[in-house]
């Protein structure tokens, strides 16, 4: 296959995964990777459908990572492997390779709204005020000193309001 036909290739398996034809995309990739197992965008998308199509989790996961220790500096590669974690309900490691990425210099605003779809900002203390506001800094500090990355317990709504819980029992 040549380099044209190969891009070709790459640029319709991506569409078909974007319109959710998955089966097509995973065919499409799994036959890009037989041709060319070390080109990184290829090994990725390929370990993201091993894992979202055929539920061959630690085997998409390794071939994302091997993608990424090959294209280190490409958002695409940490995006599917963050992606990959969060389809298969490891959220906690989809933001951490998100961080990593943002750490070793891979800041993109693909990569910042990924991480802020899966890890949204809480709600500013004092939502009268803008976010960036002295009050809300200080008091969202000393919120996420008091109770971390979580947000304050909250008290369980009674059923009916202004009726306390096991107020109204037959007799």
């Amino acid at each position: 296959m040549e380099h044209g036909e190969r891009e070709t290739l790459f640029k319709r398996a991506r569409v078909a995964l974007r319109q959710g034809l998955l089966t097509e995309a995973n065919s499409m990739f799994a036959q890009l990777v037989r041709e060319y197992d070390r080109d990184s965008r290829f090994l990725s998308y390929r370990g993201l459908l091993l894992a979202i199509r055929e539920r061959r989790v630690a085997e998409g996961a390794a071939m994302c990572k091997e993608a990424l220790t090959l294209a280190s500096s490409e958002p695409q590669m940490h995006l599917n492997l963050a992606r990959l974690y969060s389809a298969t309900g490891q959220h906690d490691n989809a933001v951490e390779t998100l961080r990593r990425a943002i750490r070793s210099g891979v800041k993109t605003e693909a990569v910042m709204k990924e991480i802020e779809r899966l890890s949204p900002r809480a709600a500013p203390p004092l939502p009268s005020l803008s976010r960036n506001h002295y009050l809300n800094d200080i008091l969202g500090r000393l919120r996420a000193r008091l109770f971390g990355k979580r947000s304050p317990p909250k008290v369980p709504r009674p059923a009916v309001p202004g009726v306390q819980r096991g107020a109204l029992q037959r007799s």
